[in-house]
């Protein structure tokens, strides 16, 4: 049963999902758009020579390159919300009378909207990631293009310097960069279901109030964000007055202790949630 639930759940949310997957290649093309202006064939050509002509061109491209971010944030805010509305419109209205008469527990009933939820926040993401990977790669194309590097050519440079000095910060410093890098993909894969459990868990505190329910999802969101920063900023406060930062040794202890605090309370904030849905779904159920 379980899943039939996720395969509802992904065909309930994939026109949206797929429509903001297509935006953003659109975005991509939109970010493509502003390095067609010629400041960029001036700058790969060490030209300081700029005329009338080129100024609105210039200011184009640069306007340009600020609508593409703003449009990349807002693909990864927009398929936020509408997985909160989604959660709300199917688990506390009209429309979630069928799906709680379903002869499935409320646990997978839960499980399958934060996974699917998060996995397309996770797939949004990717798709941000990438964006902005094509776009930064073409730049590069654009400046180092008349010195003879292509795109392979500059990010395999990059990978090997960055892995060079890496390799050494591990020798000489005893610095963790492999460590570090596999905690940030892991940080990457996890965060986009925290999040959505953190939201699906604001709006179902939301339904704990007998009026403006969406209004009071939106504070407790707000709350729990506020909640969970001022106790990570206590909890690195607390760490760090164990340390005398004295030599690098200890400033990066310092460091592996905030990672580790702070992944322990993010996990700790989002069961805590997760719980909070599972009770109002389980025994506070007050749908509109």
């Amino acid at each position: 049963m379980l899943g039939k639930l996720l395969k509802h759940e992904w065909k309930g949310t994939c026109k949206v999902g797929g429509l903001i997957l297509i935006l953003l290649a659109g975005i991509t093309f939109f970010g493509w758009l502003a390095f067609q202006s010629p400041m960029w064939n001036e700058m790969a050509g060490d030209s300081i020579e700029y005329n009338m002509a080129f100024s609105i061109l210039d200011l184009m491209s640069i306007f340009t390159l600020f609508a593409y971010m703003f449009l990349l944030l807002g693909a990864v805010v927009g398929i936020m919300i509408y997985l909160a509305v989604h959660f709300y419109q199917t688990m506390y209205t009209d429309e979630g009378y069928l799906l709680h008469t379903l002869p499935v527990t409320k646990g997978r009933l839960l499980f399958s909207k934060v996974f699917i939820g998060g996995l397309w926040m996770l797939i949004i993401l990717i798709g941000v990631y990438t964006s902005m990977v094509a776009l930064i790669s073409f730049m590069m194309g654009r400046l180092l293009a008349p010195e003879g590097y292509t795109v392979w050519g500059i990010w395999e440079l990059f990978f090997g310097e960055l892995g060079e000095a890496i390799l050494m910060m591990e020798k000489e410093l005893n610095f963790k960069g492999t460590v570090y890098l596999v905690y940030t993909i892991l940080t990457m894969l996890s965060s986009p279901f925290i999040t959505m459990i953190v939201v699906f868990g604001a709006i179902s505190m939301g339904q704990l109030f007998t009026k403006h329910r969406v209004l009071m999802a939106i504070v407790c969101y707000g709350g729990v964000l506020l909640a969970n920063g001022l106790v990570k900023s206590i909890v690195e406060a607390i760490i760090a007055t164990l340390y005398d930062f004295s030599s690098f040794e200890k400033v990066m202890s310092f460091f592996d202790r905030n990672l580790i605090s702070g992944t322990i309370l993010s996990v700790l904030f989002a069961a805590v949630m997760y719980f909070v849905s599972y009770y109002v779904n389980t025994r506070k159920l007050n749908m509109e």
